[in-house]
């Protein structure tokens, strides 16, 4: 990843000239996080990578939060660089 990705949670900005966003994905040492700045189109074609590698490479689910703190927003099924943060995760199994 490029310098983007020093940032952190705390740098997440979503103003209407640009947005600070967050690919975070879930795993058992809590999560890996992927940064982006609409500014810097390296780093939003990074983590568009990262997100088709994941959700539609490898099947994986892709909510849009609504806030920081992590509020269910709804589906994504293409990258949103406008998005405050992206979380990705394994589809739920029932039965």
């Amino acid at each position: 990843m490029t310098a983007i990705s020093k940032l952190t949670l705390a740098d997440v900005i979503h103003t209407p000239d640009y947005t600070i966003g967050c690919l975070a994905v879930p795993n058992r040492d809590g999560d890996t996080r992927f940064m982006w700045d609409t500014r810097d189109e390296a780093s939003v074609a990074e983590v568009r990578a990262k997100f088709d590698e994941l959700v539609k490479a490898s099947g994986m689910l892709a909510e849009k939060s609504t806030t920081i703190k992590g509020h269910q927003g709804e589906q994504l099924r293409d990258f949103d660089p406008e998005a405050e943060m992206i979380i990705v995760h394994k589809p739920l199994v029932g039965g």
